[in-house]
């Protein structure tokens, strides 16, 4: 005979696994602290050499009143595309963009506004609400085709928590790197 206790205790532990925040919401959610993804793009490369490339499109722009906390930045969709590294760095104004090589070439990280100096790995990297005073944040990854031909990604995949959810960002630019001279 099973207690009337022992079913309430599980019945609870399902209930609290089901509403506990520990799943990530939709993805690309408008209401969701940074953003539904941005607008489709599509960024190309050339690299004969096939040597490490800046894929710097990625803006984090804060709309919630917490400070978010990225816990995974990978690629979506890729192929004969490696992703070596991520940083997060502070912008006002415009992101660093792509480039052939790694660090991204001085052009762009001199930048007015572009903070390469306060860079900060990705992972764990804290997002504050963006305002006038905190700017903006650019993601800004290392990545390098792992053959000699095309590589790309649909998008960058963003896991991250804020206020104790957790939320998933899928953006919408996809990165091309093409063993050729020009794109």
């Amino acid at each position: 005979m099973i207690r009337k206790s022992a079913v309430a205790a599980t019945l609870l532990l399902v209930l609290a696994a089901g509403c506990g925040g520990s799943g990530a919401v939709p993805v690309d959610s408008p209401s969701s602290p940074l953003g539904a993804g941005g607008d489709w793009l599509r960024e190309c490369v050339p690299d004969p050499s096939s040597t490490p490339t800046t894929d710097g499109f990625t803006v984090l722009d804060n709309q919630s009143t917490g400070t978010a906390v990225i816990e995974q930045v990978s690629f979506y969709g890729n192929q004969h595309l490696q992703f070596l590294d991520a940083v997060v760095v502070p912008i006002q104004y415009d992101a660093i963009g792509s480039s052939e090589g790694w660090p991204p070439d001085p052009f762009s990280i001199d930048q007015p506004g572009v903070q390469w100096d306060k860079r900060v790995p990705a992972v764990g990297a804290q997002i504050p609400p963006t305002s006038a005073k905190n700017g903006q944040r650019n993601l800004v990854i290392e990545t390098r085709p792992t053959a000699r031909k095309e590589g790309v990604a649909v998008g960058v995949q963003v896991v991250y928590r804020e206020n104790g959810s957790r939320y998933e960002l899928r953006t919408h630019t996809e990165f091309e790197v093409l063993i050729a001279k020009s794109c």
